[in-house]
């Protein structure tokens, strides 16, 4: 008969990676990051790589609850994420969202290769790409004019990532993250619209965030709410650190009414 061990380890094992699509609003236009790779296949690429895992003994070990070695090890796929996208690119993100899997068999030239694919939102100011690891380069790309891409993929990833974005579009929160530390509402309406390919009323928009924002006015702008309303009115100003904070108390909240 044959034994459990041996009919687990039966089947061939692709390799696992994870991609990163990261976007951002700069000059009206979606923007997203991309690498130049060192090594074949050469090209312009999503930041990603593959998944660090241990030897057989390091595995089962943590899969009976042991703790997870601290380096070159990922315990999750969204540990490698991250790690792949500082390690390529130098840039650490908020919040992630997961995409999907991909793993077509002619996605790789070299081999059958199933990536998990992840998208998030950063602000320029916030990050100064690096290349490193095996990237040559790094730089922000228009998104309506991607240049040649290494992976047969990569622009289908990009736009499953965009209509990810779309759908989400009345989840407002997510959006904060495209912003700077200090922004205003009509900043945050134009981003909005770029990011979500809409058009949409700024009234209608400012209703459904201003949960949001109500608590993140910064306090030397507060003068400006009483203010006369008029051309010169200066727009009043939000820290973007206190509105994500105010994103996540309503969510621990919310699962607490339920």
């Amino acid at each position: 008969m044959m034994s459990d061990e041996r009919h687990c380890y039966a089947f061939a094992r692709p390799s696992v990676t994870t991609d990163i699509a990261v976007f951002t609003v700069d000059n009206a236009q979606l923007q997203i990051l991309l690498i130049e790779r060192k090594e074949a296949p050469t090209g312009w690429a999503l930041p990603g790589g593959f998944l660090q895992v241990g030897d057989r003994r390091t595995e089962l070990a943590v899969a009976r609850g042991e703790p997870p070695p601290k380096q070159n090890f990922d315990f999750s796929l969204e540990d490698c994420a991250r790690r792949e996208l500082r390690e390529e690119a130098g840039v650490s993100v908020g919040a992630l969202h997961q995409l999907g899997a991909f793993g077509d068999a002619n996605r790789d030239v070299r081999g059958r290769y199933v990536t998990v694919a992840y998208w998030a939102f950063v602000h320029k100011s916030q990050h100064r790409p690096k290349a490193g690891s095996d990237a040559k380069s790094v730089r922000w790309c228009q998104v309506s004019t991607l240049p040649g891409l290494a992976f047969h993929d990569h622009a289908y990833i990009i736009e499953q990532a965009r209509g990810s974005i779309a759908s989400q579009h009345l989840d407002t929160a997510l959006f904060l993250d495209l912003m700077p530390q200090r922004f205003t509402y009509p900043e945050f309406h134009r981003t909005y619209q770029i990011a979500t390919h809409r058009t949409i009323d700024r009234s209608s928009l400012h209703r459904r965030v201003l949960p949001l924002l109500r608590d993140a006015v910064i306090e030397d702008a507060r003068s400006h709410l009483a203010a006369p309303r008029g051309a010169h009115r200066p727009p009043t100003m939000y820290d973007k650190a206190r509105a994500v904070g105010a994103t996540a108390a309503g969510a621990v909240a919310a699962r607490t009414r339920s």
